[in-house]
C-alpha cells in the first residue's frame, strides 16, 4: 500500500466519528416517531438494558462511560417479541423514520403527516369522492 493510501486511511480512521457526529446532528428524525419510541422505552426499560449489555459485551464495550457506548444499536439484540415489525402491537419495538417534512411545528415522516392514509386508515369499502357534493350528502352516501 502507498504513503499516501495509508496517510488517507489514518485520517478517515480519526474523523470518522466527528462525521457521525456531524451527520447526528443535521439528520431530522419523526417527532412522532420519537415520542412513540420513547413511550415504548420506558414501558420496556429492563428488556431494552438487557439487549443493550448484549450488544456492548459483542463489541467488546464494558463501561458505560466508553465513548462508544451511546451508539451501540440494541434493537438486533432484543428478543423476538421486541423486534420491529406491526406498528399496531405495543410489545415491538417502534423504528424512528426519518422526517420528511414539517407540519404545524413539527418534523413528521410520512407515515405520521397530517392528512395521509396508512394502511391502518384505509376503509373496508372504497370511497368515492364527487364535485360539489355537500358533506352532508357525503355523509349520507357513505352511511349505506
Amino acid at each position: 500500500m502507498d504513503a499516501g493510501a495509508l496517510i488517507g486511511n489514518a485520517v478517515a480512521k480519526q474523523l470518522r466519528p466527528v462525521f457521525d457526529a456531524i451527520q447526528r446532528a443535521l439528520v431530522k428524525r419523526c417527532a412522532v416517531c420519537l415520542g412513540r419510541r420513547i413511550a415504548w422505552e420506558k414501558a420496556h426499560a429492563d428488556v431494552m438494558e438487557m439487549a443493550w449489555l448484549k450488544a456492548c459485551a459483542e463489541r467488546g464495550i464494558d463501561d458505560a462511560a466508553d465513548p462508544r457506548a451511546p451508539g451501540v444499536d440494541f434493537i438486533p439484540h432484543l428478543p423476538a417479541q421486541h423486534q420491529p415489525g406491526d406498528p399496531a402491537d405495543p410489545a415491538r419495538v417502534p423504528l424512528i423514520a426519518l422526517a420528511l417534512t414539517t407540519a404545524a411545528g413539527w418534523d413528521v415522516c410520512a407515515e405520521c403527516l397530517p392528512g395521509i392514509v396508512s394502511e391502518a386508515t384505509v376503509p373496508a369499502r372504497p370511497v368515492l369522492a364527487a364535485p360539489n357534493v355537500s358533506a352532508a350528502t357525503a355523509a349520507k352516501l357513505a352511511a349505506q
